[in-house]
């Protein structure tokens, strides 16, 4: 994982999630970053791991680096900003410049058919599912081209806060938002979602820990202890999480097999005891 130089300060981002904030990197890109957690927190070293199994997955994504913050430079960029932020955070790259595209984290159901990467909406579930991770990952949408009548998706895994929680089967179902089954039509299909679920259960500790090893790099002896209880909640009990994977995705498959079918219409929501992941859609349109 890259470690990069924070050289401008854009704006904060997400109303309700005062913490991120868009900074400019030494790379020329744009990075999501959370400055209420510094590199090196349990959540921070989640959040990393959560994006770098999106990648092992295909999944189009958000690119984790970190970016060594100066103090002056969020104090000058946010209203009443605070001197005392500096330091070593982590950021999600974002797929295009915000400053020249669009970039949209809702899209109405009559657009949601024109998404490329809709596939990746399955695969997240067991990601999700896994990491204990309901209400927090996000999906960016912005156009293939500027004339594009086409969009991709970008997914920002963003972790809950606070130390990793055992997800056992059945947790949280009440907490999920509804999304509509419009995210699932197309590609993919609950099967892309067990296809992920069982690499997912075939990484073992050790694989784990190089993937650890791969992001943190020379710093990894600092994070030692953090490291080994999130290597130790990551495969405790992880079989177990997963039971209940194959009722709830092909749950869904057969409400987007109805939609498909004309039995219901395309706006019917998914009722949360319905879904093992889901996606933070703020009805704001620019993110």
């Amino acid at each position: 994982m890259n470690t990069l130089r924070a050289t401008g300060y854009l704006r904060p981002l997400n109303r309700h999630q005062a913490s991120e904030h868009l900074i400019v990197a030494s790379d020329g890109h744009c990075y999501s970053v959370n400055l209420e957690e510094r590199w090196g927190t349990e959540s921070s070293i989640l959040n990393a791991v959560g994006s770098c199994l999106c990648q092992v997955a295909e999944i189009e994504t958000a690119a984790p680096a970190i970016l060594n913050v100066d103090a002056d430079l969020i104090a000058l960029g946010m209203s009443g900003g605070t001197t005392d932020l500096g330091g070593a955070y982590l950021g999600k790259r974002y797929p295009v410049d915000p400053e020249t595209t669009a970039i949209y984290d809702f899209l109405p159901d009559i657009l949601l058919a024109k998404v490329k990467t809709r596939a990746d909406f399955w695969k997240m579930i067991s990601i999700d599912l896994w990491l204990g991770n309901p209400r927090a990952s996000k999906a960016l949408f912005y156009r293939e081209a500027p004339e594009s009548q086409s969009f991709r998706s970008t997914m920002v895994f963003r972790s809950a806060r606070g130390p990793i929680v055992g997800c056992a089967a059945g947790r949280g179902k009440a907490e999920l938002p509804s999304l509509t089954i419009g995210h699932y039509c197309g590609n993919g299909g609950s099967a892309t979602a067990e296809r992920v679920a069982a690499m997912l259960v075939a990484m073992n500790s050790t694989d784990v820990e190089a993937l650890l090893e791969d992001l943190l790099g020379d710093s990894i002896d600092r994070f030692a202890s953090t490291i080994g209880r999130v290597v130790r909640d990551l495969t405790a009990g992880r079989e177990a999480i997963f039971m209940q994977l194959p009722e709830m995705s092909q749950a869904l498959q057969h409400r987007v097999d109805a939609v498909k079918s004309g039995r219901i219409g395309p706006h019917t929501e998914v009722a949360g005891a319905d879904l093992a992941g889901a996606f933070f859609n703020s009805l704001k349109a620019t993110a």
